[in-house]
Order: C-alpha cells, then sequence, then structure tokens
C-alpha cells in the first residue's frame, strides 16, 4: 500500500490546534517530500529522524503525490516599464485585543494599532526599557499592591489604608517608613532620621513631642533634655547650667548677668549687685546690777549705725551709759518707768572689729534690767 499523501506541512490546523502526522504519512515543505515513520505532534520535517521525518527528496517516493516541484528559475529579463499601482495587499488576518483596533492596510505603512483610551486592556506583564508615564490613576484589583526592587525584595507595601516604603520584608537595614491611615500614625525606624530643607523645617503641629534630647547637630554635648517626667535639663558642652522641676529651677553653675543686667516688672533696671541694708539689735536682761561693763559684741563682725537704745529695770534704779569701743553713745537714768531712750545720740558708726557695751553707774538696787540696741549694717 502506498504512503498517504497529507499535503504541505502545517503545524496547526484552522482553529489552531496542533496536527498529528502518523507513520506512513508524507507531507511536502521546500520543494521536498518528508515521510513520517513514527507519530509526530509540533516537530516539522526539519527536525529530522530524531523526531521521526525521513527525507524523501523530491521524487515523493511510493505514494500518490502530485507532481514534483517547479524545476529553477531561468535568467530574469530586462526590466520593463512601471505599471499602474496594484490592489491594496490582502496578507494574513490580524486581530487585536479588547480596548485596541486594527485600521486597514495603508499604502507602504501597514495596519496602525489604535488604543481605546476609555478601555480596560488586560495583559500578562508589562516590560519597558524608557519607563513607564501615567496620565491617570495606578489602581490595583484588590487592596494589596507590592513593589519589588531587582533582587526581588519588597519596598513598597501596600495593605488596605496602611503603606509602608524601604525594606518592607526585612532583607536589608531593617529601615522603613510605615503611613497607618487606619491609626492616624506615621512611624519611621531607622537609626538615623535626617530631614534636609534649603531654609526651614515647618511643624503645624500644637505638640511636637520627643522621647528625650533636643540636640544641636554636631554638638552632642549640648542638649535640651526631658529625663525624667516633670523634668527639663539644659546642657552646655556636657555641663548641665539648669534644672526645672515642679520643685523650681536649680541653677547647678550659678547666674551671671551681662552689662544688660535685669529689668524688673516695675521698669526698676540693675546691672550691678546692690548692697543689703538689714535691721537687728542687741537685746538681753540683767537680773541684779553691779556698777560694772556689760559687754554686747566684744568684736563687731560688720560696720553698723545704732538707730535706737531701750533699758527699763524692774525694780530699783542705775544710770547705763550706752558705749561704742570706750565713747559714749547715749545714757540714761533706768527705771521702772523708763523705756526708749529719746535723747541725742552720739558715736552711733560702729567699726567692725569695735566692742560694743553697757556701762552702769549710781546702781540703787536695780534688778530684772532689760534692754534693747537696735542696729542697721549693710551686707
Amino acid at each position: 500500500m502506498g504512503n498517504k499523501y497529507r499535503g504541505y506541512y502545517k503545524a496547526v490546523d484552522a482553529n489552531g490546534n496542533l496536527i498529528t502526522y502518523n507513520p506512513g504519512d508524507v507531507v511536502s515543505k521546500g520543494g521536498l517530500y518528508y515521510l513520517a515513520t513514527d507519530t509526530i505532534t509540533g516537530y516539522s520535517p526539519e527536525h529530522g529522524t530524531r523526531v521521526g521525518w525521513v527525507s524523501l527528496g523530491g521524487s515523493g517516493g511510493n505514494c500518490d503525490c502530485p507532481a514534483g516541484p517547479t524545476g529553477p528559475t531561468g535568467p530574469a529579463g530586462p526590466i520593463g516599464n512601471t505599471g499602474s499601482a496594484g490592489p491594496a495587499g490582502g496578507g494574513a488576518t490580524l486581530a487585536a485585543g479588547a480596548g485596541m483596533a486594527l485600521s486597514g492596510i495603508v499604502a507602504g505603512v501597514g495596519h496602525t494599532l489604535g488604543i481605546d483610551p476609555t478601555a480596560t486592556i488586560h495583559v500578562a506583564g508589562v516590560s519597558s526599557a524608557g519607563g513607564i508615564t501615567l496620565g491617570g490613576n495606578l489602581q490595583t484589583t484588590d487592596n494589596n499592591f507590592d513593589i519589588l526592587n531587582a533582587d526581588g525584595n519588597k519596598v513598597f507595601d501596600l495593605t488596605t489604608t496602611n503603606l509602608k516604603i524601604g525594606d518592607c520584608d526585612g532583607a536589608g537595614n531593617g529601615n522603613t517608613i510605615l503611613i497607618r491611615d487606619s491609626a492616624n500614625t506615621i512611624t519611621a525606624t531607622s537609626p538615623d532620621i535626617q530631614l534636609t530643607a534649603s531654609s526651614a523645617v515647618t511643624l503645624n503641629s500644637d505638640t511636637v513631642k520627643i522621647k528625650q534630647d533636643l540636640e544641636h547637630s554636631g554638638d552632642d554635648n549640648t542638649k535640651l533634655s526631658f529625663p525624667a517626667a516633670d523634668t527639663i535639663t539644659l546642657t552646655a558642652g556636657g555641663v548641665a547650667l539648669a534644672n526645672l522641676t515642679t520643685d523650681g529651677f536649680a541653677f547647678p553653675q550659678g547666674i551671671s548677668l551681662d552689662s544688660s543686667g535685669i529689668t524688673f516688672a516695675d521698669g526698676t533696671f540693675q546691672s550691678t549687685a546692690a548692697p543689703t541694708t538689714i535691721t537687728d539689735s542687741y537685746t538681753g536682761q540683767i537680773e541684779t546690777v553691779a556698777n560694772k561693763i556689760y559687754t554686747l559684741d566684744p568684736d563687731v563682725s560688720t560696720a553698723r549705725t545704732i538707730t535706737g537704745y531701750f533699758i527699763k529695770s524692774g525694780s530699783g534704779g542705775v544710770t547705763a551709759s550706752l558705749q561704742n569701743a570706750g565713747d559714749q553713745v547715749a545714757q540714761t537714768s533706768v527705771s521702772t518707768t523708763s523705756g526708749t531712750f529719746i535723747g541725742f545720740f552720739a558715736n552711733t558708726s560702729v567699726a567692725a572689729g569695735a566692742t560694743l557695751s553697757i556701762v552702769t553707774t549710781a546702781n540703787n538696787s536695780a534688778t530684772d534690767v532689760v534692754f534693747n540696741v537696735e542696729y542697721t549694717t549693710t551686707l
């Protein structure tokens, strides 16, 4: 029985399905005939005997085959005159997907592919060496969307209303920015976060929270710190200059004012330390008086001025002289009705180191004599 001729070799039928050739089938291709010695699907005769095709040459062998191909063409004749333009070419049928349309054949151009800007076009993937420009939104079909780098690591992670940018899968150094719309927070995770602006960084918020230190860049020992609750510390050059707590201000290094001094609420200005004048007194009681010198202060510590003298007895009487380094300041007769001295004062300026005393004379059984010597001094 002769072999079965299947015609010119085709890989697929009109429906796009692969054609199977059985042993004994003969096909032609490229002016030659080929015999299938095995069941063959998807392999052209050029693959040869390794897939089951055997070349029969141009005769077709023992098969009911058509006449052999036309012999070689002879030499070309001379070029004739140019004829009129022929009809538009046909060619293979082309199909466009949803949202795309092919124009009719344009002479010298071919088909033109048009895309409907309002349509949704489904593709398995997009590859572009020149970048991608979008004139509208990039929208995902669900609430999860990732962007991977060339190493396949996730650098952009969108999940519902939360967005993470950076080392999203922990493959690198862990630096990320997490924008949590569901929690109204933005969290940046990194050992060092820098904001660089040519003029200023503006924070439009009623409250700016920091964990502990507000530090001078490049000068890590100068800062404003919050080391504990209800505590503020100002440090310069590593030295704590001020501490503020609920107990008040403390200045470990003291306070130093320049020539600008200080101005008080009432407009009073002071640029130097003002002397402080204080008022004090020597007081005491002599139970049984004798004619003698009673020393009030053997060595006055600071210069002072005597401003008042009071002396009175419980019974009896005596003459009492208040003396400054032996010089009389005031003298009075002491009785049960005496009191504040209202006479003339002399030698009221007492030098530092001087002796202040009361000298009693003409004692007349005076007892329970009480006294008070008032003075002012400047510190």
